[in-house]
């Protein structure tokens, strides 16, 4: 009788064919997902400015002038992140007071307090700004 010696398995063509479509979709997919990261880092830092925005109209109506990054940020219970000297970080963005240290006669009829981080390359810089009129522009890039 004929017998047959049969083993199970993959020859390496079949894994070679996998490794290689397997290379193929995450070379698609991690431009992708770094994209889809830096967008939803850049979406929290325009909510973080619109609500800076109205800690400092409230600031305003009751204490007759805006507040220092610190002040907004103590105001929110230390929610918007953390401070560092005179800035305050969250996730990958930075913000501050323009200037950096404002006087209360400087704070009495306006502020801008500015949110760097980078863009989805990593390098790029991207700077919002938002002021006392409520409108946050990007500055860079």
């Amino acid at each position: 009788m004929y017998s047959r010696n049969s083993q199970s398995g993959f020859s390496l063509i079949e894994l070679l064919i996998v490794v290689t479509i397997i290379g193929i979709i995450s070379a698609i997919a991690i431009p992708s997902l770094m994209g889809a990261r830096a967008a939803a880092q850049e979406a929290a830092a325009l909510s973080c400015l619109r609500v800076i925005h109205s800690t400092q109209a409230l600031r305003k109506i009751s204490t007759g002038r805006y507040g220092r990054i610190s002040e907004v940020n103590a105001s929110n219970n230390g929610n918007l992140g953390l401070m560092v000297g005179p800035t305050l970080k969250r996730q990958a963005y930075t913000y501050q007071t323009i200037p950096t240290s404002p006087t209360d006669a400087q704070l009495t009829n306006s502020y801008r307090v500015a949110a760097t981080g980078v863009g989805p390359d990593g390098v790029t810089p991207y700077i919002f700004m938002v002021d006392e009129s409520g409108v946050i522009t990007q500055v860079s890039p």
